[in-house]
């Protein structure tokens, strides 16, 4: 699950099936209805984790991880947004293993 679709490359990448977003267009806030559907794929589909940037409605992503025993976690595009992040070798690192490790966790 992602905010936005905003990490459609890694999931091909790493071969991650992102269910659903939480932003249903490019800067439109979610609806109601729109969320309830998300929570609904979350628990038909067993995804445990929900993927936002910095600069996105955590609040958001944080309801419906509560609303599905989920996790958020943070994770960049841009390099030095995260500390130790300078280069974007160090950036892809950082995020392959923040990614993994909550993937790992939400078993």
């Amino acid at each position: 699950m992602t905010y936005h679709k905003d990490f459609v490359y890694l999931g091909a990448r790493f071969n991650l099936d992102i269910v659903e977003n939480l932003e249903p267009k490019p800067g439109i806030s979610p609806s109601p209805a729109h969320l309830a559907q998300v929570v609904t794929t979350m628990r038909s589909t067993g995804a445990k984790v929900i993927v936002v940037q910095p600069y996105q409605n955590r609040k958001t992503a944080e309801t419906v991880a509560r609303q599905t025993s989920g996790t958020v976690v943070d994770l960049s595009q841009q390099p030095g947004a995260v500390p130790n992040t300078d280069t974007y070798f160090a950036l892809m690192d950082n995020v392959v293993k923040t990614l993994a490790k909550a993937l790992q966790e939400a078993k």
